[in-house]
C-alpha cells in the first residue's frame, strides 16, 4: 500500500476540474535547482548502456529517491492542472499558496546572504502530509533538502512507517558531489548513498552504505563511462566486475 499513497498526492495536485484560466496567473520566481534534476541525465549515456546492469539498477535508484521532491514541486503542473484552484501570493513573504477543498499547497521561499531557503507543504485539513524544505545557494553551487512523508495523516495510513530523505549537493563547475540519507522507518531499509559525477571528464562514482555504515555496494567508471568497476560487498570474498 505504502507506494501508492504518494501517488494520491499526486491526483489531489492534478486532478481538479479546469474552471477559470485566469486564476493561475503567476509562478514562484525561484525554484530548487535540485529537485528537478536526474542524476541518470548527468551521468555519461555510454554508462547507462556500457556499464554494470547491478550498478546501474541502483544508480537508477538513487535517481528515483533523487526525483521525489520533483513529483510535488512542479509549480508549472500546480498551475496548469488546477485553474479552479484558489491561489494567493504574498509578495513581500515570497509565499504562494494553493488551495481546493480542504486541500493546501503552500510555499514559501526567502533570500537573504546568498541563499535561498525555502519551504514546500502540503496538507489535508490542517494536517500535513508532505513537506521538502532546504536552502541553495543563489549562484547554485551547493544546497541541501529534506523530503518528508508522513503515513499518519494519510487515509489508512496510520500503522505505516514515515518516509524522510536529507539530500546534500555541490555543483563546482559540472563537479558534482552528492551526500543522501534514506530513513524509511525500517532500520533494515535505511541506508545512505555519497556520489561524484564529473561531467568535464565523464568519470565518477558512488558508495552505497547501509545503516550500521558498512559498505554495500562500490560503483566507479572513468572515459566517459567506457571503462569501470563495480564491487558487491554483500557477499565475502566481494565480487568485482569490469567492464569493458
Amino acid at each position: 500500500m505504502k507506494r501508492y499513497i504518494p501517488i494520491l498526492i499526486l491526483l489531489i495536485i492534478s486532478s481538479c476540474k479546469k474552471e477559470d484560466e485566469n486564476i493561475q496567473s503567476s509562478q514562484p520566481d525561484f525554484t530548487p535547482e535540485f529537485t528537478t534534476t536526474s542524476v541518470v541525465d548527468i551521468v555519461p549515456n555510454e554508462l547507462m548502456s556500457n556499464g554494470h546492469p547491478t550498478g546501474n539498477l541502483y544508480l537508477m535508484n538513487i535517481d528515483t529517491w533523487m526525483m521525489q521532491p520533483s513529483i510535488y514541486m512542479n509549480f508549472s503542473n500546480i498551475q496548469y492542472f488546477n485553474r479552479n484552484l484558489n491561489q494567493s501570493r504574498s509578495t513581500l513573504q515570497n509565499t504562494w499558496t494553493w488551495a481546493y477543498g480542504g486541500y493546501e499547497i503552500t510555499y514559501t521561499y526567502s533570500e537573504s546572504n546568498g541563499q535561498f531557503t525555502y519551504d514546500y507543504t502540503i496538507s489535508m485539513n490542517g494536517n500535513n502530509w508532505y513537506y521538502v524544505s532546504g536552502w541553495q545557494n543563489t549562484d547554485g553551487s551547493a544546497g541541501q533538502w529534506e523530503y518528508y512523508l508522513d503515513y499518519t495523516n494519510f487515509p489508512g495510513g496510520a500503522s505505516l512507517s514515515n518516509w524522510a530523505i536529507n539530500f546534500e549537493w555541490q555543483n563546482n563547475n559540472g563537479n558534482y558531489n552528492f551526500e543522501m540519507d534514506y530513513d524509511f522507518g525500517n532500520p533494515n531499509s535505511n541506508t545512505s548513498i555519497t556520489m561524484n559525477v564529473n561531467t568535464n571528464n565523464g568519470s565518477g562514482n558512488y558508495s552505497y552504505f547501509t545503516t550500521t555504515n558498512n559498505l554495500m555496494y562500490e560503483y566507479t567508471w572513468s572515459n566517459n563511462g567506457n571503462n569501470g568497476t563495480f564491487t558487491s560487498y554483500v557477499t565475502k570474498p566481494p565480487q568485482i566486475y569490469t567492464w569493458p
